[in-house]
């Protein structure tokens, strides 16, 4: 049973279901209340019974006493006799009447008694009656309820269509993106492989530029004499082999780590020089590179700090390239690296 409308079914069909509905809702002195009502009747309709049969009793009396009256009349010498029972019939008679006060005064407490219960029956009456209202009031939710669920069942349906609709759509659009993500992957990879093969052909022609240009310019900048180019392999295979002896020579006194050996050799290009003031020694670690970025930066720096470990020379980072960032160019100033700036267009 779901709905208002079983219950009531229910309770008007099968009697267990009343019965047990009755003792869920009626306390048990008002499921008592009809048994003990028709005790009450049972017991009023003997008290009946007693006062007719007294009342025939007192109608026969009546009759014997107007007999007796008859007699009386005709008959004096009877007086003594009929008074005597008389007296008797008058004593009998008061105690059928002592009894029948303490009959009333039962009848009035069980006559209140039944006021009583009237007055409850009549509240229950009441209760039960709000309560059919407010049941009442309840289907009618209900009712309104299931027609509005109804209508949101239609239009669930309707959006549930439209958004099957969409799920094909939408799976067949991230099919299509997925293409084209593959396709992007694939350009992206393309234009990363371009890019390294413009970064190195960039490279190389600068390096072979700085070989030209460099030593004359850190002269003239630096107030450099007698500058030589030392270290670059890319242009000079072979020439550096003493210079490579003494950083290794280094590596192995423990003067340099062997990540500071890797570093030397790594380099763009370095070149010795001497300082025309007071002609001590000078190494410059150059790294080369079309875009100067913060790792060329750091490459210059390291590779000048080991170059002064190798020889007990000062040494002076260089960076040069085409282009540089604000931030890349700060960072180069705070770790004393010179920045070079190129001509990208220059011959």
């Amino acid at each position: 049973m779901t709905t208002v409308e079983d219950i009531i079914r229910a309770i008007q069909e099968r009697p267990e279901v009343r019965e047990q509905v009755r003792r869920a809702i009626l306390t048990d002195e008002l499921l008592a209340l009809p048994q003990r009502f028709a005790e009450f009747t049972s017991r009023f309709d003997d008290l009946t019974l007693i006062v007719q049969s007294n009342t025939e009793q007192i109608a026969a009396l009546t009759s014997r006493f107007d007999d007796l009256t008859a007699i009386v009349q005709s008959n004096t010498e009877q007086i003594a006799i009929l008074t005597a029972r008389l007296n008797d019939l008058t004593a009998r008679v008061d105690t059928l009447t002592a009894r029948v006060d303490d009959l009333t005064v039962s009848m009035d407490a069980l006559t209140a008694r039944v006021d009583t219960l009237t007055a409850r029956v009549d509240d229950l009456t009441v209760r039960v009656d709000a309560l059919t209202a407010r049941v009442d009031a309840l289907t009618a939710r209900v009712d309104d309820l299931t027609v509005r669920l109804d209508i949101l069942t239609a239009r669930v349906d309707v959006l549930t269509a439209r958004v099957d609709d969409l799920t094909v759509r939408m799976d067949d659009l991230t099919a299509v993106v997925q293409k084209m993500a593959e396709i992007q992957a694939e350009h992206t990879r393309a234009i990363a492989r371009l890019e390294d093969k413009v970064g190195i052909l960039i490279g190389d022609r600068l390096e072979r530029r700085i070989a030209t240009i460099l030593p004359p310019r850190l002269t003239q900048m630096l107030g450099l004499r007698r500058t030589r180019i030392t270290y670059h392999p890319n242009l000079m295979p072979g020439s550096e082999s003493e210079f490579i002896s003494r950083v290794e020579d280094a590596a192995d006194a423990g003067r340099i780590t062997d990540d500071q050996e890797d570093r030397i050799k790594q380099t763009d290009l370095i070149v010795h020089s001497r300082r025309k003031l007071d002609g001590s020694g000078v190494w410059i670690a150059v790294e080369a590179s079309g875009s100067i970025a913060q790792r060329d930066i750091a490459r210059a720096s390291e590779s000048a700090a080991a170059l002064r470990s190798v020889f007990d020379d000062d040494a002076i980072a260089v960076a040069i390239g085409y282009r540089i960032r604000d931030e890349d160019r700060a960072r180069a100033d705070s770790d004393d690296v010179i920045v070079l700036i190129e001509d990208e267009d220059a011959p």
